[in-house]
């Protein structure tokens, strides 16, 4: 009697034992790598969330501007659905040259996006051009403003949050009540901090 069939059948139940087998080995693969990327997981650091706005110094907030001035805002109109501008006169230049009169939106574009103005205010604004528009946009989502208050004789601005402003310069305000009546920062001191990073400043 021949053994070819058995032979053949041989082969067959070593090739289906031979897949079952591959099959294995990559399950066992799979549920190994599920087991680095979790333990992997614990140990590094969260990601930052997208929808926030991360916390950066004041030379990273020079560093990232297009424009620093000094500017008395003239007017605050809307523009569009959401949308405001303003328009202010500069009173000082500390970098770049934007000319004497200044447009930059003044409303926000997302939700953790503070950009805004007052008319009749005197701010620091720290600015950035943004191609295909003709105003300009407030630095770090409108964290570039700082909003100006003579208090005895001094030059205060009022710093935004998410701006690692020196704690040693910050003060607490001398005013119980209004916007002002937190932590300021001499106007001078700012200005230092500026001509700093860009020493073309004047």
């Amino acid at each position: 009697m021949s053994k070819e069939p058995d032979l053949v059948n041989a082969q067959r139940a070593r090739g289906r034992l031979g897949a079952r087998g591959a099959v294995t080995i990559g399950r066992r693969r799979a549920v190994v790598a599920l087991l680095l990327a979790t333990l992997l997981g614990a140990w590094l650091p969260p990601s930052p969330d997208p929808w926030e706005v991360r916390s950066i110094s004041p030379s990273d907030l020079v560093a990232l501007s297009d424009y620093i001035v000094v500017a008395a805002v003239t007017k605050v109109e809307s523009a569009g659905e959401d949308l405001r501008v303003a328009t202010a006169t500069v009173v000082d230049r500390w970098k770049g040259d934007p000319g004497p009169a200044i447009r930059f939106r003044a409303s926000g574009t997302w939700t953790c996006d503070i950009s805004s103005a007052k008319a009749g205010e005197s701010s620091i604004l720290f600015l950035t051009r943004t191609a295909g528009q003709e105003a300009l946009s407030i630095a770090h989502s409108g964290r570039g403003r700082l909003p100006i208050k003579e208090i005895d004789g001094t030059l205060w601005a009022r710093p935004r949050g998410d701006v690692q402003w020196p704690k040693e310069l910050l003060q607490e305000s001398p005013l119980n009540t209004g916007e002002f009546a937190t932590r300021l920062i001499r106007v001078a001191d700012v200005l230092a901090i500026v001509q700093s990073v860009a020493p073309t400043a004047p």
